[in-house]
Formats: C-alpha cells, sequence, structure tokens
C-alpha cells in the first residue's frame, strides 16, 4: 500500500535465522563475527540458546539486480538465534 506522506516510511523486515549444528563446531563463533566483528578463539559453550540482533541497510538493486530511478534503500533487521549443538 503506497501513501501519498512524503514521510511515509515502509516498516523494516525482520528476519529470524536459526543457525544449528553439531557441537563444538563453530556456531557462536561464526555468529559473532559477523554480528560484531569479533573473533574468540575460546567461547564457552552455550548452554540453552542465544539470539543477537543487527540492522543491515542495502539497496533494493542488491536484491532485484537492476537499478532504476526508484532505487531505494531497504532495512533488514535480523535475530540471529544460537542453538545447542
Amino acid at each position: 500500500m503506497q501513501s501519498s506522506n512524503r514521510n511515509y516510511k515502509p516498516r523494516a523486515k525482520v528476519f529470524k535465522l536459526i543457525v544449528i549444528g553439531n557441537q563444538h563446531v563453530g556456531k557462536t563463533s561464526i555468529i559473532n563475527k559477523y554480528v560484531r566483528n569479533v573473533f574468540q578463539r575460546y567461547q564457552a559453550e552455550t548452554s540453552t540458546y542465544d539470539f543477537q540482533e543487527m540492522t543491515e541497510f542495502i539497496q533494493s538493486s542488491a536484491i532485484t539486480g537492476q537499478k532504476n530511478k526508484t532505487d531505494f534503500v531497504v532495512e533488514l533487521n535480523m535475530q540471529i538465534w544460537d542453538t545447542v549443538g
């Protein structure tokens, strides 16, 4: 639905990503590297579950593959869930 209001801002999209895998394979390390840009050689085990949030902004042309006059920025809010292996 389009709005005639010039200040209209489309709602951000929320994505929930669940990372699953065997124990001791580096799921938490991969998430920390992506979200915080931090790598710890030794990481405490995830005891139940955990999640981290981050926001990315991407151009709509990166999604559609076509650049045009109506190119806009898409806000992606991500919840990245870390599970026990």
